[in-house]
């Protein structure tokens, strides 16, 4: 659900499923976005074919469909080290239907993942196999409490925000009265 680019990470996704396959997990991946350049939807085609009993390519997802994409995932992978990453939306869109994500800390993306159902790796570090890691870890304690968690998450930040705008507008209406 990005950009399907090699900046964004896409080889590193497409490692992290050979990883936990690798490792005998019994799991499937659903791609959702469009692939950047004819390099991309090659090595996505390709994988696909290899994988084809375990891996299917939405291509773009938009309304319905994005919400479907993100109630058919247990976890969102977001390696990018593109290196005008900024927020991420995505991330923000995981979160409110409480999918844990795994991401590299590239630009604001651990502001975005939180402190809570997530995991944010250094640039430099094994990616794959830290990413599947935690994918086990979280298949052994059961997607429901981590998904719970997620959401909880989701809710309090949502309301501090609110609080955060509320104040402001406070003080922008006072401002705009006092002159």
């Amino acid at each position: 659900m990005s950009n399907l680019m090699f900046d964004k990470g896409l080889d590193l996704v497409l490692e992290t499923f050979e990883e936990l396959r690798l490792r005998g997990a019994e799991t499937s991946m659903l791609l959702a976005g469009p692939c950047f350049g004819k390099d991309e939807f090659l090595r996505v085609s390709e994988f696909c074919d290899q994988y084809s009993d375990s891996t299917e390519y939405l291509g773009p997802v938009y309304g319905k469909d994005k919400e479907t994409f993100f109630r058919n995932i247990d976890v969102f992978l977001f390696p990018s080290t593109y290196v005008n990453e900024s927020w991420g939306i995505v991330l923000s869109e995981a979160k409110t239907y409480g999918v844990p994500i795994v991401a590299i800390d590239q630009g604001c993306v651990a502001a975005a993942v939180g402190n809570v159902g997530g995991l944010v790796l250094k640039r430099d570090l094994c990616f794959a196999q830290l990413a599947a890691d935690q994918i086990e870890a979280w298949m052994e304690d059961g997607w429901e409490k981590t998904q719970a968690d997620v959401l909880e998450e989701s809710v309090i930040e949502s309301r501090d925000n609110q609080e955060r705008l509320r104040a402001l507008l406070i003080e922008l209406r006072e401002m705009l009265d006092v002159r």
